[in-house]
Order: structure tokens, then sequence, then C-alpha cells
């Protein structure tokens, strides 16, 4: 694992130096093929299943525009970089996808591509050992897709959209993103809950939490986690013979053991269904927040935690806790956010950012390796970069926002994934504090 060559660097006329950042880019030397289903010169492939089966362990797939199959990665490490979310589309309909298992060393990166099709289906995030990263992942079209990670403790979600209005009918439930004994990153991302869509041969169902979580630990920063909507309710027709009820909203995020560290996250309930029909019932607002099973929770700044409205009838609770679990909510003191701003290519000026109390010193670290590294409880969070340079220590300007400008050089290693996360130290109180991290691309053209 990268991380054992550590070196500091300053600021010099506000402007990062260029030396030392080779360590970053040495240490990520990988081979890269393109994928383009149009084919044509340098095209290696021109679909993705056989392009992960085919490339070496530690290859980058720079895939082009355009439509491909769905596929699985085990015991390698494979980058997956699209042209962005709104041109590369992997096709739910081809199948479901499995990321893992993967050794301690495997990097598994699926970045700037969108799933889309009219199907129900559950992919898996399996045995991960090691790093699994999706970043500027999206969803598009009718359908439930829901992602299970499993036994995985080293997945980190950043920009993540993943909102499943609807199962279609028939369909299993099940909440959008499930977490069973996984440690799990969710970073500027929105999950939103599902519902089963009432017909003939199935009645409408609940909604259904936008993540549910099992012996697991969950680090969520400026995300948002929504439950699902309830179903209105029915009258008598040909697609409802007897008419039906509404039915309740879901939760937004439901612990059943373990760990919750969240900043500046909103977690909301799901609206309960319409109940304006000829028999009406009550339907019941989807609570924010359920923990059971001695589950500790924490929450930082000011991202609210809400139950929704019943259309009538119950509203959903902001926070459902049992008495074995604990939920500790600090809105006036903000924890760390730590961002990359800028267009990342050679020549342009990017900055990495970090938003926290004015006044406390911080250092920036950076590396090509995600990690999980529980830093409690000297620390709130996680350590979540491998680190192979250090900058720093920074003190945070008074506005709040500490910057740090770098152009990118004329050499910059292309098409690799780097990270970056900050941790400051609380002078008023002695306390440590850890940011989230976030990935850093620079993509060839």
């Amino acid at each position: 694992m990268a991380g054992s060559c550590i070196r500091t660097r300053r600021l010099a006329g506000g402007v990062w130096r260029t030396s030392g950042w080779a360590l970053l880019a040495n240490a990520a030397l990988a081979q890269t093929f393109v994928v383009d289903d149009d084919g044509g010169p340098g095209v290696a492939f021109t679909d993705l299943p056989v392009a992960v089966a085919s490339v070496p362990s530690g290859a980058v797939l720079r895939v082009r525009t355009g439509t491909y199959s769905a596929f699985s990665i085990a015991h390698k490490s494979i980058t997956v970089l699209g042209d962005g979310p709104q041109s590369v589309q992997i096709d739910w309909q081809s199948g479901a996808m499995a990321l893992g298992p993967s050794g301690v060393a495997d990097t598994i990166v699926l970045a700037d591509v969108s799933f889309r099709g009219a199907d129900y289906l559950r992919h898996v995030i399996q045995d991960a050992a090691g790093a699994v990263v999706l970043s500027n992942v999206t969803r598009t079209g009718f359908g439930k897709v829901l992602w299970e990670i499993r036994n995985s403790t080293n997945v980190h979600l950043h920009r993540v959209v993943w909102d499943a209005p609807s199962r279609g009918m028939l369909f299993a439930p099940g909440p959008s993103v499930r977490a069973v004994s996984a440690t799990v990153q969710i970073e500027d991302s929105t999950v939103v809950g599902g519902r089963l869509v009432r017909g003939v041969l199935s009645p409408a169902g609940n909604g259904e939490p936008a993540l549910w979580a099992k012996d697991s630990r969950i680090l969520l920063f400026d995300s948002a986690l929504s439950g699902g909507a309830g179903e209105d309710c029915a009258d008598v027709s040909r697609f409802v013979p007897f008419g039906a009820p509404a039915t309740d909203g879901g939760p937004g995020l439901v612990m059943d053991g373990g760990r919750v560290y969240a900043v500046s996250s909103v977690i909301a309930g799901g609206a309960g269904g319409a109940t304006v029909c000829t028999y009406p019932s009550p339907s019941r607002g989807g609570d924010g927040l359920q923990l059971t099973n001695q589950t500790v929770a924490e929450f930082w700044g000011a991202g609210p935690i809400a139950g929704a409205a019943g259309l009538s009838g119950q509203p959903g609770m902001a926070s459902v806790v049992d008495p074995s679990s604990t939920l500790a909510v600090r809105p006036g003191e903000p924890g760390l956010r730590a961002r990359l701003t800028g267009a990342s290519f050679p020549g342009n000026t990017v900055a990495f950012e970090l938003t926290a109390p004015p006044g406390i010193p911080a250092v920036a670290f950076f590396g090509n390796f995600a990690q999980h590294l529980p830093l409690e409880p000297l620390v709130p969070g996680s350590l979540l970069v491998a680190p192979i340079l250090a900058a720093g220590p920074f003190a945070v300007p008074s506005g709040g926002t500490l910057r740090l400008p770098y152009v990118v050089p004329s050499r910059w290693l292309l098409d690799s994934v780097f990270y970056g996360q900050f941790l400051a130290l609380d002078p008023a109180t002695g306390e440590l504090r850890s940011s989230n991290s976030f990935p850093w691309i620079t993509k060839s053209r």
C-alpha cells in the first residue's frame, strides 16, 4: 500500500511548488486502454466486459462516449474512467454487476459514467478487501437498481446520484443502498429510496429507505438521504379492482448496529401517499433516522434530520433511537469539509479547499490509495487517504475557507486517480478532526 514515503511542501508565492508531486505520479503509473463502441484507430476494445477480462491488473480503461454492457471485476485493480455520465452509459438490461472479491492491495474505480435501463437489478460490492471507489456516477431511466455492499471495508461514493423513484410492478422491495458489515464514505451525493408501483397483481408498498446498514460504519459528508415516497390511494379501477389505501413514506437512514458520522448532511423521510379517494385512509410520513442495536451516531453542522409529513395522518419522526443506541447532534460545531475546485487539466489552476472553523491549523494529505482507517477516540472520523505527500500546517482564514491553489503541470499523469484529505486541530478543545476525502482525476482529452 502506498504511504511509506511522506514529504511536506509549503506554499510559494500563493501556488504550490511542483517539486514533490512527482512522488504521486510515479506511484500511479498504469497502462491505459481506450474503449469505444464505435471502434477506430487507437481503440483497444469496443465493449467493457471483454476489456475488463483482458487487461492486466492496475490498468486504466478510458471509456469514450457510447453505450456499454455491464461487467464484473474480481481479483484485480482496474480503473474505468468515462467521458462523463451524460456521455457514457452502462446498460442495465445487459445484467447486474459485481465488484469484488478483491485483495487488500487492489483498487476498483468506476468514474464518470451512468447506468440506464428499465429493470430491477441488484449490483453487488462484495468481499472487497481493497478500495472500491464510485465517483460522479448517476442513474437514468425507469426502474429500480440497488447497490448492495457486503463484507467490504473500503468503499467510497463521491458525487453519486442514486435516485430510485420506483421499483415497477412485481419487483422485490429493498433500499437503494444496502450495507452489511461494510465501511462506506458517502460524499457530496444524493440517494433516494424507491417505492413499489401498484399493479393488478401487486399491492403498493411503503416507501423504502435510501440507505439501510447493518453492523457497518457510515461516513456522510454534504450528502442527502431521502426515504422513498408512499403510494397514493386508489379508487376502484380495472388496475385496482377493490381500490387501495395510501401507503407510508420510507425512512432516510436505517442503522442496525455500527456507527454513523455525518457532516452537513440532510437525512429525511419520504412523504406518505395522498389519501383523497372514495375510501380514504391515513398514511404516515417516513422517519428521518432510525437507530437500533447499539448504533453510535454523531452529526455535525447544519444539515437537518427530518421526518416527513403524511399527507393525512401521522408525520414521521426526525429520529427514532432505541435505548441501546446513542445520537449526538452538534449543529453549532461544523465538521471539516474538503473539496477540489476547478477543472483539472495541464496548465490550469485547481484548488484544494477546506471549510472549517477560522484559525485552526490544518494539514493536507495526498495519495493514490483510498482507505478507511478509523481514528476514534483520538479523532472523529477516519484517515481516508494513504498519504504519500503532506502539506502544511496552514491556518484556516477568518472567512472559514482555506484555499490551496495548484497549477497542474504540463507533464502531469493523465487518467489516474489521486485522493486528498485534511486533518485539523481545534486549539480550543485540543481535538483533532478529519475531513472527507476527495478524488482528483486529470483526464486525457
